[in-house]
């Protein structure tokens, strides 16, 4: 596991190891979820694309998520469950799945960081993958739903309140 998360450096080695993408499977959820769990990956979840704003909103999420693991604040036993809560802006598990897990196998967000990946074993479950964009409208109306809504238009302020309320989100919980 990456230590704690400190400077510019340490971000770009975290960045190299995330795999996000857009997806849709003609497969149960369950089965994807639970062969992607393996052994392939360090961290995983399956997203509801809508409640995602963007892909720095995960990397804040998994970053947080490591360090509450290094400094011993972690809420739960499990780096994947501990991404969620902070990815979803909540302190218990079942409000955040509510919030951010995902709805269908028609279309999610896959949350991955690379251990031992393989390309091959992953496009045998997902039908259909594109790297995770979204406009900036999707990602205003996703900011929305964790109560940012007076987001700036300039997209590093933006992303710099969503980075905050991400960290805020363990002091506390509407």
């Amino acid at each position: 596991m990456i230590e704690n998360i400190k400077n510019i450096n340490d971000i770009s080695k975290l960045i190299n190891d995330i795999i996000i993408l857009r997806c849709s499977s003609n497969s149960e959820i369950n089965n994807i979820v639970d062969t992607i769990n393996s052994d392939m990956f360090e961290c995983v979840q399956v997203l509801d694309p809508n409640a995602v704003i963007n892909s720095t909103h995960l990397i804040g999420a998994y970053a947080n998520a490591i360090n509450a693991f290094n400094e011993h604040t972690n809420i739960s036993k499990k780096l994947n469950v501990e991404f969620i809560l902070f990815a979803a802006m909540k302190r218990e598990i079942n409000k955040a799945i509510e919030k951010i897990g995902v709805k269908s196998s028609k279309d999610f967000v896959l949350f991955a960081t690379e251990k031992d990946y393989n390309k091959k074993e992953l496009k045998i479950l997902i039908d259909k993958s594109k790297k995770f964009i979204k406009t900036e409208k999707e990602q205003i109306n996703a900011a929305k739903l964790y109560g940012i809504d007076n987001a700036s238009k300039d997209i590093k302020d933006f992303n710099k309140f969503v980075l905050q309320k991400i960290a805020l989100s363990r002091l506390s919980e509407k």
